[in-house]
């Protein structure tokens, strides 16, 4: 019985790594996720990110978050990240561009 249930669980391992492999296809970019929070002002930040594996098996992200500064003015900021360990969202910046704003009000 014992073995049964290590042969089940194995298999469940195994399916699960599969699909996921499946999801992110090497080389091509997912599509965009787009993700909104509001803060406490009452503004609404939009993040859209895509990922893709290299062909040296590294992930890459591609974040584009669009936010208001505190002229009320949206801007943008472009992050992309390579993690070798695969964990999304993380991992060393190979390129980040901020947009800056000139608050004529303040």
């Amino acid at each position: 019985m014992k073995i049964f249930l290590l042969l089940i669980i194995c298999l469940l391992i195994t399916t699960a790594a599969f699909t996921q492999d499946n999801i992110v296809k090497e080389n091509r970019w997912t599509e965009w996720q787009v993700d909104t929070t509001k803060t406490h002002q009452g503004n609404i930040n939009v993040t859209k990110k895509r990922i893709k594996i290299t062909s040296s098996k590294c992930l890459i992200t591609e974040e584009i978050i669009y936010f208001h500064d505190e002229c009320n003015n949206i801007i943008r900021k472009t992050k992309i990240r390579s993690d070798c360990k695969r964990n999304i969202g993380e991992g060393n910046i190979m390129y980040e561009r901020k947009y800056k704003s000139k608050c004529v009000n303040k």
